[in-house]
């Protein structure tokens, strides 16, 4: 009965021994995952900053991108505008050339029809003259 109780006090003993090493070995496995853990956090972290940061910069280049467009496109709307300005302006200038073109044409009208006027006047003058030299040299003849 001793020898069996030493068998298996030996045995249990044994066995606490291997669950010991097994239990050290674990804690060991444990640690080192551990470590592996906190190292992938800490690159995770690291990383996490470094995307953050480049997001941030590229936030920062699309912002500058975005005010430079939003200059350009208040300048085109100024320069829009100001095109717009001079068209209306051109248009006031051409209706007001138009308009002293008009009266100037009705001048010319105005001054042909004058100008046929004193055709036929002078015409009629000169019908008038060549009539009266011909009563002056009938009259003359006559004499």
């Amino acid at each position: 009965l001793l020898i069996s109780l030493e068998i298996i006090k030996n045995s249990y003993y044994e066995s606490r021994v291997e669950d010991v090493e097994q239990i050290r070995h674990l804690q060991q496995r444990n640690e080192h995952l551990s470590k592996e853990i906190m190292s992938l956090k800490q690159k995770t972290l690291v990383e996490g900053q470094t995307n953050t940061q480049d997001l941030l910069h590229l936030l920062e280049a699309r912002q500058k991108d975005i005010r430079c467009l939003e200059a350009e496109r208040d300048q085109e709307r100024q320069r829009a505008q100001g095109l717009e300005i001079l068209q209306q302006e051109q248009k006031n200038k051409d209706s007001q050339h138009k308009s002293q073109v008009d009266k100037l044409q009705q001048e010319i009208r105005l001054l042909k029809d004058k100008n046929t006027e004193f055709k036929e006047e002078l015409d009629f003058q000169k019908g008038e003259v060549v009539r009266l030299e011909r009563l002056l040299a009938q009259k003359d003849y006559n004499k």
